[in-house]
């Protein structure tokens, strides 16, 4: 009802929760219908507009972090195979770069492709990630990233959390879209011994759940990717 609302001809409005941002940017995206936030300052409420006025912008607080390639990826599978693989179209380029190029599967629903965190530290300080994901098709929902930076002997470090902070959750996530999660650990200095430590991520749906399956890429062998280490001095 809301999507055909704002399907009118004529300029309207509508105020609705700011915690239902991600199923109703699903919804107008899967009706192919533009909108517009046009305040977004409340935690509890969003402003939305079918328009945007002579002196409005976009307010949108998905826009930093989920990027909408022009077409969405072809599948295909080759003769004589029943594995499906997704082609991208050349344009689909996000406005974000990453350090770390990879390439994570998981479920064939959605790859990692780049990973950002500095490769030294020195304590007290905080690891700041960032994990940049393309979606092939709609993956399974529910799903949280666990991050995990083991050392031997040491304790581990662990980032879990729900993708953008909780904003964007994978059940909301559409075939064509780049998806960009920024987390921070706090490293302390008592508490955290130095040395070199290496990352593990990947997706869990919590408590005693199984993680999702990585198809191809670093894994390993427990569904976990391997991204590469960081000194922490």
């Amino acid at each position: 009802r809301l999507v055909e609302f704002l399907r009118r001809d004529k300029r309207v409005f509508a105020l609705v929760p700011a915690d239902e941002l991600a199923s109703l940017d699903a919804a107008f995206k899967t009706a192919q219908a533009p909108y517009h936030v046009l305040d977004a300052s409340s935690t509890r409420f969003l402003l939305l507009s079918n328009r945007l006025g002579p002196t409005d912008e976009d307010r949108n607080p998905l826009k930093r972090n989920v990027w909408t390639a022009p077409s969405p990826p072809v599948a295909e599978t080759a003769p004589g195979s029943t594995q499906t693989t997704y082609r991208w179209p050349e344009d689909a380029k996000p406005p974000w770069t990453w350090r770390i190029p990879t390439s994570v599967l998981f479920e064939d629903a959605f790859e990692l492709v780049g990973v950002d965190f500095q490769p030294t530290l020195r304590r007290p300080d905080k690891i700041r990630l960032a994990f940049t994901f393309r979606v092939n098709r709609r993956p399974p929902p529910g799903y949280r990233i666990f991050v995990h930076f083991d050392a031997p002997g040491q304790p581990r470090l662990i980032g879990d959390h729900t993708p953008l902070g909780g904003a964007f959750p994978t059940s909301f996530w559409l075939p064509g879209e780049y998806i960009r999660d920024e987390h921070e650990i706090d490293v302390p200095l008592l508490t955290q011994p130095a040395g070199i430590y290496t990352l593990f991520m990947g997706f869990w749906p919590g408590g005693e759940g199984k993680r999702l399956r990585i198809t191809s890429g670093p894994n390993d062998g427990s569904d976990r990717a391997r991204l590469g280490t960081i000194d922490i001095r």
